[in-house]
C-alpha cells in the first residue's frame, strides 16, 4: 500500500477515498473480478448475456454481440462461433434465420462456461500458439502452459479466398501485432531488419523474413530452445 500511495504522490493523481478498496482479496472493475491469480468476468453480466432475448433488430443484435465480444479474450475461438452472427450485421435489413439462432443459443452457451486464464508473469516468457480456419485465424497466450488471453479475428472475404499457408502465416502476424510488447517471442518476430535497435513493428504480411526471424528465435534464443526440447520430448504437447 505504501508504495501505490507513494506512486500517486510522486506523479501528483489524487484517488477519492470512497471508491477505494483496501486489503481486499476480490476487486470488481470495469466489468471484469480480479483475484490474485486471475481474471474473471463479471458474473453479473455474464447472467445478462444468459438472460438476453432473441435479436429482433440489427441493434439489439449489436448490443448482444458488443457485450460478448467485450469478453471475447476468455473465448477460444470468438470470431469463428459469432461468424454467422456477424454477418448478419452487413445487411440492411434484419434476417434472422435457423443458423443466427443456433449460432446465437450456441454463442450464450459458451458465454456460461468461460475459461479463467491466468494473471501474466512478466518476468518469465510467454508461448503464442497460432491456428487459422476459413473464416477466422485465432491466437492463445499461454505461460507454462497455462492460458492467459485468446484472441481471435474474422477473415475477410481476401484473406478468405489465400491458401491455408496465407492464412495461417496471417495468424502468426496478428497475434504479434497483438501481444508483441508482452511476448518476448512475438518480439523477435516482430523486429524488422531496417528498424532501429528498440523499434518494433508487427509484421503485416507474409514476408520470408518471419520465417527467418522463427528460425533464429528457436536456433538462437533460451526460450525458443527450451520450447523445441519440450516439443520433442512430447510431440503431443498442447502449449
Amino acid at each position: 500500500m505504501d508504495s501505490v500511495l507513494q506512486i500517486l504522490l510522486d506523479n501528483s493523481y489524487f484517488v477519492k477515498f470512497s471508491k477505494c478498496t483496501f486489503g481486499a482479496s476480490l476487486v470488481d472493475y470495469l466489468g471484469h473480478v480480479i483475484s490474485t491469480d486471475r481474471v474473471a468476468a463479471n458474473p453479473t453480466k455474464i447472467q445478462a448475456i444468459s438472460d438476453w432475448p432473441t435479436p429482433v433488430s440489427l441493434t439489439a443484435l449489436r448490443a448482444f454481440l458488443g457485450l460478448t465480444g467485450y469478453y471475447r479474450r476468455f473465448v477460444l475461438r470468438y470470431a469463428s462461433i459469432a461468424s454467422p452472427l456477424t454477418d448478419l450485421l452487413k445487411n440492411q435489413a434484419f434476417q434472422w434465420s435457423p443458423m443466427a439462432a443456433s449460432t446465437f443459443e450456441a454463442l450464450k452457451a459458451v458465454m456460461l462456461h468461460l475459461l479463467m486464464p491466468c494473471l501474466p508473469n512478466f518476468s518469465q516468457s510467454f508461448d503464442v500458439t497460432t491456428d487459422a480456419s476459413q473464416v477466422a485465424v485465432g491466437a492463445v497466450l499461454s505461460q507454462n502452459r497455462r492460458p492467459i488471453a485468446f484472441f481471435s479475428k474474422k477473415l475477410g472475404p481476401r484473406l478468405q479466398a489465400t491458401s491455408a499457408c496465407e492464412r495461417e502465416m496471417y495468424a502468426i502476424s496478428e497475434a504479434v501485432r497483438k501481444w508483441r510488447q508482452e511476448n518476448p517471442v512475438a518480439n523477435a518476430l516482430s523486429h524488422h531488419p531496417s528498424a532501429s535497435f528498440h523499434t518494433f513493428v508487427a509484421v503485416s504480411s507474409t514476408t520470408h523474413d518471419i520465417l527467418g526471424r522463427l528460425c533464429e528465435f528457436f536456433s538462437t534464443h533460451p526460450d525458443g530452445q527450451a520450447l523445441i526440447s519440450r516439443l520433442s520430448d512430447d510431440p503431443q504437447l498442447a502449449l
